[in-house]
């Protein structure tokens, strides 16, 4: 008699034929108002593709997705003292979610991970100031930051146990 541990199946963690880009161009730029006062800021904008066939005896559906991220950051610098300076951010971001969120089937810990052919993007805005406390002689700096971030479309991976 035979046996064997090897089951055939007709995809395994990723499909065959799969394809993902990401590009993007960006700039940078900043804008001295005063000797105390800085304006910094930046854009970028992008292009996401992901496509992957279907397997219809594993139950898989076709990917084929194309984002057009668009991205910034804008922020403030005021020097308040020589030793004393103030920073104020804001930043926006932007995922897409990656072959391995839209396709991937795998064993994760306790359960199975499934993919979601249907996934969007996560989008994050994050605000963030800061203190920056500098020693007269330069050799030293003390830095107090606080920051929110404000998520959209979070991707998140979920098990599932196996019945």
């Amino acid at each position: 008699m035979e046996h064997s541990d090897v089951i055939p199946r007709s995809r395994g963690q990723y499909l065959d034929g799969s394809r993902f880009l990401t590009s993007g161009l960006w700039t940078d730029g900043e804008l001295h108002i005063s000797p105390s006062l800085v304006l910094r800021g930046g854009a970028r904008v992008g292009l996401v593709r992901a496509d992957a066939p279907a397997d219809p005896e594993s139950g898989t559906s076709p990917v084929a997705s194309t984002w057009v991220p668009l991205a910034g950051r804008l922020g403030l610098d005021l020097r308040a003292r020589d030793w004393l300076r103030l920073l104020i951010n804001i930043d926006h971001g932007f995922r897409a979610p990656n072959l391995n969120d839209l396709t991937a089937r795998q064993q994760t810990g306790p359960g199975f991970q499934f993919e979601n052919a249907a996934l969007g993007p996560e989008r994050a805005t994050t605000f963030d100031t800061g203190l920056v406390f500098s020693a007269p002689s330069g050799i030293a700096a003390l830095e107090l930051w606080g920051y929110e971030m404000l998520l959209q479309g979070l991707i998140l991976k979920v098990s599932k146990r196996y019945e």
